[in-house]
């Protein structure tokens, strides 16, 4: 069954303008059924009620508890790297079941995400989110130094370091 991601707002499901056009684009018609996660645990199995050019009327049948949710909370610290590889790791990782990114970067940084290009890793979250059938992205944090990256560590219970040393 088909995923889109929407918002719970005055206890009604909403879908964004792009979802909903992909809704059309799909030729999703009376009757059919989708998908709509919304960022919390749940996944909300829709029914579609009727369509027109500029709206469709859908209404929520069950919600349900998302099994593919992650089970840990794991947090990836990650360098901050060029921006296509930026995009790879934010899409593996939420396929991974990471729960947060947290950018860092040192002297050697060359690139340091603008805000669009933190929406844009946010954006590309959702769409992962789609694939794997998770229900809640991964949360993209504000970059950070690499000396706060070092005081936030206290705060986790285990640690894994992947050092490489390059040329």
């Amino acid at each position: 069954m088909r995923r889109f991601f929407g918002k719970i707002i005055d206890h009604r499901l909403q879908l964004d303008d792009e979802e909903l056009n992909h809704l059309a684009v799909l030729r999703l018609g009376e009757g059919d059924q989708f998908i709509a996660i919304c960022g919390d645990e749940y996944e909300y199995v829709c029914q579609i009620k009727s369509v027109d050019k500029k709206h469709i009327d859908y209404e929520i049948i069950s919600k349900n508890l998302c099994q593919q949710n992650p089970k840990y909370d794991i947090t990836l610290f990650q360098e901050v790297p060029k921006p296509e590889k930026l995009e790879i790791i934010t899409q593996k990782i939420t396929e991974l079941g990471a729960k947060n990114l947290i950018l860092f970067e040192n002297e050697y940084c060359a690139f340091k995400p603008s805000a669009n290009k933190l929406l844009r890793l946010n954006k590309i979250t959702v769409e992962s989110c789609k694939q794997c059938q998770r229900s809640i992205p991964v949360k993209i944090h504000d970059v950070v130094s690499f000396d706060d990256m070092l005081n936030m560590l206290d705060d986790y219970e285990k640690k894994f370091y992947d050092i490489v040393k390059t040329k």
